[in-house]
């Protein structure tokens, strides 16, 4: 028979492993997408006063990362014993990493895909970069693997996000040919409706009746037919 008043504290270990482990993801998620906006990873007072995402606020992701925080600070269970200001600043080095990760591991399997012998791709030059990025992916990438120079395990740090891109690197030469593929359609189906607002034109029809038979803006119909 078993004791009522038995307590399996394995069970209750497994539960707070599993609360922190929670609150600790939840944290992470939500301060990437601070991070990313703001370059920073503000209390809520200091979020609400920012004025440069009004709504930001109001996203799911974020509000659960104060959840977070809010457990962290308030400790119902007493599972912090370092203290929360240790807890969090250690949640927000974690958040910042995964960040970075983040943005490392989109952008450098374009490099991979067009260079699959050179493993060290953050050793690349500014104008090596170039031959292989697009401008707008040039300074993310940059900041991804400065930010990863500066950390204490650095060398194991890329290694990871090394591998990690180029593991995907195919799948960045399909997404490459699919972007090509789109723009050669998108740019065959305007040569099309140009041709057609200039022979509806040309035939008395106003630009504005053509705006609505091609489905486009008006704006767009007189691009048609200026060009």
């Amino acid at each position: 028979m078993t004791d009522q008043n038995y307590i399996d504290m394995e069970g209750v270990e497994n539960i707070a492993v599993a609360m922190v482990r929670q609150a600790r993801n939840d944290f992470i998620k939500g301060g990437k997408i601070l991070y990313g906006l703001l370059k920073t990873i503000p209390t809520y007072n200091e979020l609400i006063k920012n004025k440069s995402y009004p709504s930001i606020a109001n996203n799911k992701d974020v509000r659960w990362m104060y959840d977070a925080w809010r457990f962290v600070e308030e400790d119902p269970y007493n599972f912090f014993e370092v203290g929360d200001a240790e807890v969090i600043s250690e949640w927000k080095l974690a958040a910042i990493q995964d960040y970075y990760r983040s943005v490392y591991i989109k952008i450098a399997p374009v490099i991979y895909s067009q260079k699959p012998s050179n493993n060290h791709i953050h050793k690349l030059t500014d104008d090596e970069l170039k031959e292989y990025l697009e401008e707008k992916d040039i300074k993310p990438f940059k900041e991804a693997r400065d930010y990863a120079l500066k950390l204490s395990d650095a060398e194991a740090v890329l290694k990871e996000w090394n591998l990690t891109s180029w593991s995907r690197r195919k799948d960045a030469r399909m997404d490459k040919i699919r972007a090509q593929r789109n723009r050669e359609i998108v740019s065959e189906e305007s040569k099309k409706k140009k041709a057609r607002a200039k022979e509806l034109y040309e035939a008395g029809i106003s630009r504005k009746a053509i705006a609505k038979e091609l489905g486009v803006q008006l704006v767009t119909v007189h691009y048609y037919l200026r060009s």
